[in-house]
């Protein structure tokens, strides 16, 4: 090959690299900025993002009112409601060691049944729903697909997140947390371990079950999991 080939090859490359670099900072610049403030029916306020074209909360759901002003239902944390019939109850976690009730709502939110995220009175503030699992796929796609989407999502660190936390950049600015979840049974795990959030779609093959998002402190993954209704997890709106 000529030199003149060469030398105009290697320029080719070079302006196409500055040209793919260019496009990526530009779309970062666009899409994953923190975008508003939200406020729920109690006065509590959320950080917003954009990420692709979806607008999220970046915190979990604190809200003991829908948005008529009526109470979600509460029972004790420890009490077995696998036998309820659609239980329309929120609390916060409070498992184990981790006692200290209003450092974990402000830090995690409060964890909800399916029953009272779906009632048609709504928990998500005016102009948000909660998800569907249709909605979530869109987000695990848009920032790289199941494999690596639990680390892009993840807070960075060890607040919120057992070590090793692996793979957490927090590079959309969702700022997921290790909220755990409530057992059916009562009580439960996983606080500071795992990240569950649901979705406002009931599992096709058992409606009973509904689909549900979870993230780890120990994979980089987002996983699609059906968990039983009555179970307690997290909540992330998603902007009308």
């Amino acid at each position: 090959m000529k030199k003149g080939n060469q030398f105009s090859i290697g320029i080719l490359t070079l302006l196409g690299t500055i040209f793919l670099l260019g496009n990526c900072k530009k779309k970062d610049e666009t899409y994953h900025i923190i975008e508003s403030s939200v406020t729920d029916k109690e006065g509590n306020s959320y950080r917003a993002v954009t990420i692709g074209s979806q607008i999220w909360m970046a915190e979990n759901l604190k809200v003991t009112k829908y948005q008529n002003g009526d109470l979600i239902g509460t029972t004790d944390f420890y009490k077995n409601i696998e036998n309820d019939i659609s239980p329309k109850y929120q609390w916060v976690n409070i498992d184990g060691a981790h006692t200290d009730e209003a450092g974990n709502l402000a830090a995690f939110g409060r964890l909800y049944t399916w029953a009272a995220v779906t009632d048609e009175r709504k928990i998500c503030p005016l102009g948000w729903h909660i998800p569907t699992h249709d909605e979530w796929i869109q987000l695990s796609d848009y920032v790289g697909g199941n494999e690596i989407a639990g680390g892009e999502l993840k807070e960075i660190g060890y607040t919120h997140w057992n070590s090793p936390n692996t793979a957490a950049t927090d590079k959309y600015g969702f700022s997921a947390r290790a909220g755990g979840t409530r057992s059916v049974i009562g009580g439960s795990g996983n606080l500071f371990m795992y990240g569950d959030w649901w979705s406002a779609t009931e599992y096709e093959l058992n409606p009973e079950r509904v689909w549900s998002v979870i993230l780890t402190d120990d994979f980089p993954d987002i996983s699609f999991s059906i968990y039983f209704k009555n179970q307690g997890n997290s909540v992330r709106c998603l902007k009308d």
